[in-house]
């Protein structure tokens, strides 16, 4: 068991310092053929009939806000059990544990090697691109720059709906806040507000943390909710992009006049799961609060997919494209919701 926390907080550490911000070479063309968003629903599939084992299991990779059911997937598959921990990044993961299976140790060893990747959303995307991982589940659809390295490939990718999530925003405890409408939002990030006044009566400066381009958050802010508005360059400087969800969070929590966005899964489990909670508090958007229930029946007004997403072409009776089919069934949404997010079936 202390092995594989070992191997858990090194990968954490690890993939923290890989960059979000690696850029594909540009290349021109319509980029929108390069992938596809398709509806699988296989209510019956189990795990069992698909018959993994430790040799043929393949490389997961993803989000870090999909760890979780990453590592529920593998307990799932062979009988292990799991808790959770925090890493050296202070977020909450999903530690399988096989050691009272009958797995050798140099079996679970090889596994723990599949099991733990977290590239985070930029970089999982392009190793699937690149053919380095199986299957990847990601908050986002791909970027332009993912895209650009695809068509520059030939590759193109194929997108599955297995869960539902919410894009939140987030303030500290002090500020009396509890609610801003989406356009008000929209305009402190494009930077025509810059002061709590009007919300608040509060005559103190707002200071708005982003995350780094092709970051997943990043990618949802820019195009689920500016849609094509600028955000300001004073909140793309480097002090206000946060490479990592968690220190966002942390930034935050530090700083009264800060506001900042995550998704409200990984906010919720991934880091009040700790034992130090922040000292934040997310905040209803157009006076529909963020929870569960609101997520699930689309009232919240900024819900998006988690997606499990192999290569266009990957054989239907391929591994990585049967776990795909399976997340999508009840045992699959079963799993989906154990790591806590909203399944599809609500």
């Amino acid at each position: 068991m202390k092995k594989a926390l070992l191997v858990l907080t090194v990968i954490a550490l690890f993939c923290g310092a890989i960059s979000c911000n690696k850029q594909a070479q540009p290349s021109s063309g319509d980029l929108s053929s390069y992938y596809k968003v398709i509806e699988i629903r296989r209510p019956d599939k189990t795990l069992a009939s698909i018959g993994l084992d430790s040799e043929n299991y393949p490389v997961l990779d993803g989000a870090t806000s999909t760890q979780p059911i990453r590592s529920l997937i593998a307990c799932k598959a062979f009988d292990g059990e799991y808790h959770w921990m925090e890493t050296l990044d202070r977020e909450m993961w999903l530690a399988p544990d096989f050691s009272k299976t009958n797995m050798s140790n140099e079996v679970i060893d090889e596994l723990y090697k599949k099991i733990f990747i977290n590239s985070k959303t930029h970089d999982a995307y392009l190793k699937l691109i690149r053919g380095e991982v199986d299957l990847v589940l990601v908050s986002t659809l791909p970027s332009d720059d993912e895209l650009r390295e695809a068509q520059s490939l030939g590759v193109k990718l194929e997108l599955c709906p297995i869960g539902l999530d919410g894009f939140v925003f987030l303030v500290n405890k002090a500020n009396p806040l509890t609610n801003l409408i989406t356009a008000d939002i929209v305009d402190i990030y494009n930077g025509k507000v810059d002061n709590w006044q009007q919300f608040t009566g509060t005559n103190t400066p707002i200071t708005a943390f982003t995350r780094p381009p092709n970051s997943g958050s990043q990618e949802l802010m820019e195009k689920l909710f500016m849609k094509g508005v600028t955000i300001s360059p004073t909140w793309k400087s480097e002090e206000s992009v946060i490479f990592s969800m968690a220190p966002l969070i942390d930034g935050v929590e530090y700083n009264e006049n800060a506001i900042g966005y995550s998704l409200y899964y990984y906010k919720n489990t991934m880091i009040d799961k700790r034992d130090d909670r922040p000292n934040v508090k997310l905040i209803s958007v157009d006076g529909i609060e963020p929870n569960p229930a609101n997520i699930a029946s689309g009232k919240y007004p900024h819900v998006f997919n988690i997606y499990a997403v192999t290569r266009q072409g990957e054989p239907k009776d391929s591994i990585p494209y049967q776990i795909k089919e399976w997340l999508t069934s009840t045992e699959g949404q079963e799993i989906i919701t154990m790591a806590g997010y909203v399944s599809l079936d609500n």
